[in-house]
């Protein structure tokens, strides 16, 4: 005789202990604890993260393409301080150890060498005059985007401020994407926006130390 079993006879009844785990669960109670990634004090080369590793690879096929640059072109409008511009693009330079390191391969192994300090000089270019200053200003943000990169021998980043009109400036970004991403932009944009805004105000640069970099986390990952 073939018996039938209907859906609702397979059910389980849970225990309470178990009902209690479940409702913990599902109030998101059981986090997964964030990993301690330790600081390199040393300032050794350090190895690739995975992501870099694609890209180097990728690069080693096509030295010369612009695929993976990351290029920003950001509109400001109103007076503009240059030196204290300036200032604000190396102090964030110094303090993201990514936008000072290079890639150069040792026995066909790449690594990340970041120096110690980077002189980032922001060039300027005066477009005020040109006939048709908007269509020169494309044209250059088109001609920045295809420029290569070395990444063994860098600078990765570069950078133009171009002057449209005496309160009209771009300020235009390339940065290749082993250095950078959209995410990390933002974090460029947002904090370049206070250094700069402390500089004007005669104020020093206030903002918390960074726990990690991105080479101690390239380290752990391939630990």
């Amino acid at each position: 005789m073939n018996t039938e079993i209907s859906p609702a006879s397979r059910r389980t009844e849970l225990s309470d202990s178990k009902k209690g785990l479940l409702e913990k669960r599902l109030r998101g109670a059981f986090k997964a604890a964030a990993p301690v990634i330790p600081r390199r004090f040393d300032h050794s080369p350090a190895p690739l993260s995975f992501a870099q590793q694609r890209l180097w690879f990728i690069h080693q096929l096509e030295p010369d393409s612009p695929a993976y640059n990351v290029p920003t072109a950001l509109r400001l409008q109103g007076p503009i301080k240059l030196a204290a511009l300036q200032q604000s693009l190396n102090e964030i330079i110094q303090r993201h150890e990514i936008l000072r390191t290079t890639f150069p391969a040792d026995d066909g192994t790449p690594m990340q060498v970041v120096s110690p300090v980077v002189a980032f000089s922001l060039s300027i270019l005066d477009l005020a005059g040109r006939p048709d200053p908007e269509s020169c200003l494309q044209r250059l943000i088109t001609e920045e985007a295809q420029r290569p990169f070395q990444l063994a021998r860098g600078p990765l980043i570069r950078g133009t401020l171009l002057r449209l009109a005496e309160e009209d400036h771009v300020l235009l970004l390339n940065l290749h994407h082993m250095i950078s991403d959209g995410w990390s932009m933002a974090v460029f944009f947002r904090e370049l926006q206070q250094i700069y805004e402390g500089i004007c105000a005669g104020l020093p640069p206030r903002l918390p130390e960074l726990p990690i970099q991105y080479a101690d986390f390239a380290s752990w990952q391939q630990q």
